[in-house]
């Protein structure tokens, strides 16, 4: 069975940003995501690296259009990394949860959750935060409905998994930057 949550963390910001080059990749499942990187080569020529949860901290200022964290264990160091390796139309998706939302909140113009739904699993949170780009309004159409292959994803269920309901609205009402 194809990984939903996956396909959603990776084809939402790349859907989101208007012309992403440069990606950062931070996680353990690296033949994984990279599976759905391939996913949009028809689309995209990205150039991608991979790093670990540390590593990346050292990477230079600006360099990158898009990250991808798989990890939600992210701390306020780390965000404001991510957030200085971005260039000034950046997005980055984590996994995470309320209190990592808030973090994003605190760097980033927009801090969105959006959900994955698993029939068989639990919900999981996923976080996108951008320094430009809505992931509503600026998704690029084309691309999300012609990436060939995704189970999943496409331009309804990156659009759609923002909804959220009144009580979870409610929740995040205070730190959530749309």
């Amino acid at each position: 069975m194809a990984n939903h949550y996956l396909e959603m963390l990776v084809h939402v910001p790349l859907s989101t940003h208007k012309e992403p080059q440069k990606v950062l990749v931070v996680t353990d499942r690296k033949e994984e995501i990279g599976n759905e990187l391939e996913k949009q080569k028809l689309f995209l020529n990205l150039e991608t690296t991979f790093s670990d949860s540390d590593s990346f901290k050292n990477l230079e200022s600006e360099s990158f259009d898009v990250a991808i964290f798989e990890s939600g264990d992210l701390d306020e160091v780390s965000i404001s990394h991510i957030n200085r390796i971005l260039n000034s139309n950046g997005v980055v998706s984590s996994s995470g949860n309320f209190e990592t939302l808030k973090k994003f909140s605190s760097a980033f113009r927009i801090a969105m959750p959006y959900l994955t739904f698993e029939i068989e699993e639990k919900s999981e949170i996923s976080i996108l935060a951008s320094k430009f780009y809505h992931p509503t309004a600026d998704i690029n159409l084309q691309r999300a409905d012609f990436i060939d292959n995704c189970e999943y994803y496409n331009s309804d269920t990156h659009t759609s998994s923002f909804v959220m309901p009144n009580y979870i609205k409610n929740q995040i009402r205070d730190f959530v930057r749309n």
